[in-house]
């Protein structure tokens, strides 16, 4: 995350006979100057602004909020960042940002039901409110329900949006056939972080749905640099290698996926394919067994990969089985109903 958004501004006020309300002032100054800090990289000066905010009466909200985010950067602070947040977010539970703030910490720490229903009642409280929209649309992307995450993370996109977002928005856009979309939340990541890794991450991805598979190598191999245990980097690093024809790179760099992530399924799948392509049979056929078994949900291309297996190994029967299935999920898979019809004598 690029830095806290402001919470929605308080009215100063004009410091005249009663010194609570001088005092009041000071407090939302000092909060005020400390986001200004923090947007412009100057993240010690913005903790001495907030924590002169939240020592004086009247602290707003949003001085305590930027600083539990600002502390929580720290392994060390995070415990009391947590707590601090935690705080704000029971005591201002009117507040729709303050409560969509909480829940993003939430999503952070992994807590996904909970994290959904702080950011819901965020949205029930603020239908406009772009950060719960982002919260959810996060948990979306999370979830791979593509649609929902384009949509409401579309609704997020903007110069105040974490960078993380603006990646996420750009991934889900990409998944649902919407490459202007895409581009415009890559072009924010241009403005608000020019040098963010996140955003040569985006860059990879919409390169690569354009098939310019330099240009997307290029960006996945300077991001994966910057973030050398982002499993879903690497996969897309072994994605464009395998479609550059560079399949021992491409294999390589799904197993550094699987190292950083080893229950990830387009990651076994892709190393399932991988593993068909250099005639290891047997253990493409296992992985991809694995990937197909219950309670998984039956997917139209690991079927369709499982019955490559199968064929080259000579269990016909199964492979046609498999084949039936691929072609039953996605009838415009035109291969598996081939494979299917000239298997039809071995039912």
């Amino acid at each position: 995350m690029r830095g806290s958004l402001p919470l929605a501004l308080l009215g100063l006020s004009l410091c005249s006979s009663c010194s609570a309300g001088c005092t009041q002032s000071r407090a939302e100054i000092a909060w005020r100057d400390g986001y200004r800090a923090e947007r412009a990289g100057k993240l010690e000066e913005a903790r001495r602004f907030y924590e002169d905010s939240v020592s004086r009466v009247g602290t707003p909200v949003g001085a305590e909020v930027n600083l539990a985010l600002l502390d929580g950067r720290d392994p060390e602070q995070r415990e009391a960042a947590r707590k601090r947040l935690a705080k704000a977010a029971r005591g201002h539970g009117d507040d729709a940002e303050v409560t969509a703030r909480w829940g993003l910490w939430l999503l952070a720490e992994g807590k996904r039901d909970d994290a959904r229903a702080q950011c819901e009642s965020a949205r029930r409280k603020a239908p406009a409110l772009r950060l719960a929209r982002a919260c959810l649309g996060l948990l979306a992307n999370l979830e791979e329900r593509w649609a929902d995450s384009a949509e409401l993370l579309g609704g997020a996109v903007g110069d105040d949006a974490p960078a993380s977002v603006l990646v996420a928005a750009a991934f889900a856009a990409l998944h649902v056939g919407r490459p202007e979309l895409a581009q415009g939340a890559v072009s924010v990541l241009a403005k608000v972080a020019p040098e963010s890794s996140r955003r040569l991450h985006a860059i990879a991805w919409l390169e690569a749905s354009r098939g310019h598979w330099g240009e997307a190598r290029d960006a996945a191999v300077r991001a994966l640099a910057a973030f050398p245990r982002e499993a879903e980097l690497a996969v897309l690093l072994a994605l464009v290698e395998r479609r550059a024809g560079h399949r021992a790179e491409s294999e390589t760099a799904v197993r550094k996926a699987l190292v950083a992530s080893p229950e990830r399924r387009d990651a076994r799948h892709l190393l399932g394919v991988l593993l068909y392509e250099r005639g290891a049979f047997s253990e493409a056929l296992a992985l991809l067994h694995a990937l197909s078994a219950p309670p998984a949900a039956p997917d139209a291309r690991v079927s369709f990969h499982l019955g490559l297996c199968q064929l080259r190994l000579g269990r016909l029967v199964e492979a046609r089985a498999s084949f039936a299935q691929a072609a039953a999920l996605d009838p415009s898979l035109a291969a598996a109903r081939r494979n299917m019809d000239a298997l039809a004598s071995f039912e």
